[in-house]
């Protein structure tokens, strides 16, 4: 068992911002439950977590206030509204908090259909962002979309490794490459 560090002594991560892309909408518990578990971890790492199911006040979640308003105006095909709530809501402040993130992990479920996780890993990606995806079966399931923009290396069957590669990482075990740029603010 790895012990975590909450010291930015000999810890990479330490202090590093991380948010967590995947599916909401069509996700059986609107992705609270793998979120819940990682933001754990992460902030046993000393790793800020930016998720879309908890955002930065004074933001409000997609899975609260942010889901009921978007239902009401698509009950009442007020779509203006609809695409304008989503547009400002939803969609400027999750880009931003991958905008302000570190790097990314991101889950991905081939059988649950998503569109903010894919727009969210493409702009990681264009920043030059390290990203990180857990999906069942590992590598050999990945959309191949996807692994056109992520590196196999980075690609894991599950939460488990992932984790273990960061830790190994955040206890120095690699040496970080170009894509990693964290700022030493103390």
């Amino acid at each position: 068992m790895i012990a975590l560090a909450k010291t930015p002594e000999n810890n990479h991560l330490y202090g590093a911002t991380v948010y967590l892309a995947g599916a909401i909408q069509y996700d059986d518990d609107n992705g609270l439950s793998w979120r819940d578990f990682i933001s754990l971890k992460m902030k046993d790492l000393g790793i800020k977590v930016y998720s879309p199911t908890n955002k930065p006040s004074p933001f409000v979640s997609e899975i609260s206030e942010e889901l009921g308003a978007v239902d009401k105006y698509i009950k009442e095909k007020n779509w203006d509204a609809a695409h304008d709530y989503i547009r400002d809501k939803i969609i400027r402040v999750d880009l931003r908090m991958v905008d302000k993130s570190d790097f990314v992990i991101a889950r991905i479920d081939p059988e649950v259909h998503t569109c903010g996780t894919y727009h969210e890993i493409i702009l990681a990606t264009t920043q030059k962002k390290p990203v990180f995806i857990f999906i069942k079966g590992g590598v050999k399931n990945i959309p191949r979309w996807l692994l056109g923009l992520v590196r196999p290396r980075y690609i894991f069957d599950g939460i488990g490794n992932l984790l273990c590669y960061l830790y190994e990482i955040d206890r120095s075990c690699f040496t970080l490459n170009n894509k990693w740029i964290l700022f030493d603010e103390n």
